[in-house]
C-alpha cells in the first residue's frame, strides 16, 4: 500500500494505522493509495486493477465501536475515554491511531468551519422548507432540536462531536439479537461517495473470518479515485448528513405528500430515509431493489415510506412503484385502466408539489436574514434538486389505457 500525503504528519498517522491493522489480520492492494492533499482525504489505485476487486478487508472486529470508545472534542481535536470493560486493546490502539490522523489533517477545525447544522442555530428559521420536506427520524430529530435548541438538545461542542462522528460510521448488526451498533471505518472511512459507486461489503474470507470490505470501483472515467457509495441518499440528504450538495445523484427524494382521492381513500407519502426492505419484493419489481420503499396499505389507505423522483437512471421506477402501491389501495374497486390513468396523475401531482415546494423554498432563502454561505448552499441545493424535477421523463404510453380517474387534490402533509 502507498501513502500519498502534503502533510507528514499525516503519513506518520495513516502508516501507523495502516500497520497496526496489518498485524491484527487486516489486508490492503498493494497498488492502493491513501491520499490526503489540500485538506481532503481520498484513495486511488495506482494502475490499473479489475472493478469490484477486494482493496481493503478488515476484520469485523477491528471496527471501532464508537459508543463505548466515547468520542469527544477538546478544543479543535478528536479524544477518547474508552469504557475499558466493553472494548478491547486492539479497538483503543487502532482508535489512538486513527485520532491522530484526522488531528493532523485538522479535520475537526475544518469540520466546525463547515458544519451546515451548527451555522444554522443562529438563525433556525432558514431551515424550515427543507425539514418540511423530509418526515423525522431519529438523526434528523436530533438536528433540529439541536438548532432549535429543544429540550434535551446538545450543546455546541457535544452536537458538532455527534454530528462529525455521524460522518465516519456505519451500523452494523451484531449477535443473535441482530442490535444495531454504531461502528467507525479505520482506512475505510477515507473513502469518498459517489451515488453509481459499490456499497461496503460484509463477507466471510476463506478461514471463515468475518471480513469488512471495499471493492475498486472508479466510476469517473477520467479518475482512478476509488469510490464506495454510503447509501440510496439524494442532494439534499448528502448535504444533511455530510455536508456537501452531491449533484451527481441521479433522483430526488419526494417531500412528504398526502394525496385525497374523491370517495376512495387517502394516498400517504413519507420522506424517511431508505429502509432495507425485509419481505419479498414482487418478482417484477426486483430489479428496483435500490429504490422499493416499504408499501402498507389497509381500508381506504396506502403508504409509502419514500419515493425516489429518478432523473435519467431508471426512468421508470417511481411510475412502477406507484403502480404496484394503487393497485393495493384500489383493491378491485376499480379496473386496471382506472389504476393505470391514477398513476399517471398521482406522478404528476407529485413532481409538482415538489417543483413548487423547492421554488418556494427560493424565495424563502432569498427573504431571510442569515448567514450568506449558508444561505448560497441551501439555495444551491433548491437549484440542483429543480433542474432534476424538471428533468423528469413523463412516458403517457408506458402504461397502454385512457380511462380517467376522478378528481384528484394533491395536499401537502
Amino acid at each position: 500500500m502507498i501513502i500519498k500525503t502534503d502533510t507528514p504528519a499525516v503519513k506518520n498517522a495513516l502508516q501507523e494505522l495502516h500497520d497496526i491493522l496489518v498485524k491484527h489480520g487486516s489486508a490492503f492492494h498493494p497498488d492502493l493509495a491513501l491520499c490526503f492533499e489540500n485538506g481532503n482525504f481520498f484513495t486511488e489505485m495506482t494502475s490499473p486493477c479489475p472493478s469490484g476487486h477486494d482493496i481493503i478487508n478488515i476484520p469485523h472486529e477491528l471496527l471501532l465501536p464508537t459508543d463505548e470508545l466515547h468520542f469527544s472534542f477538546k478544543e479543535d481535536a478528536l479524544t477518547i475515554s474508552p469504557d475499558m470493560d466493553k472494548v478491547t486493546k486492539e479497538h483503543v490502539e487502532i482508535a489512538k491511531a486513527f485520532i491522530k490522523g484526522l488531528n493532523a489533517a485538522d479535520k475537526v477545525k475544518q469540520y466546525k468551519e463547515h458544519c451546515l447544522w451548527l451555522k444554522a442555530k443562529a438563525t433556525p428559521e432558514i431551515m424550515a422548507p427543507f425539514i418540511e420536506m423530509r418526515t423525522p427520524h431519529p438523526l434528523l430529530q436530533e438536528r433540529i432540536n439541536y438548532i432549535q435548541d429543544l429540550d434535551g438538545a446538545k450543546s455546541d461542542e457535544d452536537f458538532a462531536c455527534w454530528s462529525f462522528m455521524n460522518t465516519r460510521i456505519l451500523g452494523q448488526r451484531d449477535g443473535e439479537q441482530n442490535t444495531l451498533k454504531n461502528r467507525c471505518l479505520p482506512i475505510g472511512d477515507l473513502a469518498n461517495h459517489h451515488a453509481h459507486s459499490i456499497k461496503f461489503i460484509f463477507k466471510k474470507n476463506q478461514d471463515g473470518t468475518n471480513i469488512f470490505a471495499i471493492l475498486n470501483h472508479q466510476p469517473k472515467i477520467a479518475s482512478s479515485e476509488c469510490f464506495v457509495s454510503y447509501g440510496v441518499y439524494d442532494a439534499m440528504d448528502m448535504l444533511f448528513t455530510y455536508d456537501y450538495v452531491d449533484e451527481d445523484t441521479p433522483f430526488v427524494r419526494s417531500m412528504p405528500i398526502n394525496i385525497t382521492l374523491d370517495d376512495l381513500g387517502t394516498i400517504n407519502i413519507l420522506a424517511y430515509p431508505n429502509i432495507p426492505l425485509d419481505e419479498n419484493i414482487p418478482e417484477h419489481l426486483k430489479d428496483l431493489q435500490t429504490f422499493m420503499p416499504h408499501i402498507s396499505s389497509g381500508e381506504n389507505i396506502v403508504e409509502f415510506t419514500h419515493l425516489m423522483i429518478p432523473t435519467g437512471f431508471a426512468p421508470d421506477s417511481m411510475r412502477r412503484i406507484l403502480h404496484e402501491g394503487v393497485k393495493a389501495f384500489i383493491n378491485g374497486r376499480k379496473d386496471d385502466a382506472y389504476i393505470i390513468q391514477l398513476t399517471y396523475q398521482l406522478e404528476k401531482a407529485i413532481i409538482d408539489t415538489n417543483i413548487k415546494h423547492y421554488k418556494d423554498a427560493l424565495i424563502h432563502f432569498e427573504k431571510t436574514d442569515a448567514d450568506e454561505k449558508l444561505k448560497q448552499c441551501l439555495t444551491h441545493l433548491a437549484e440542483v434538486q429543480l433542474n432534476k424535477l424538471y428533468k423528469y421523463e413523463y412516458n403517457p404510453s408506458f402504461f397502454e389505457s385512457n380511462q380517467a380517474p376522478q378528481s384528484l387534490e394533491a395536499v401537502n402533509a
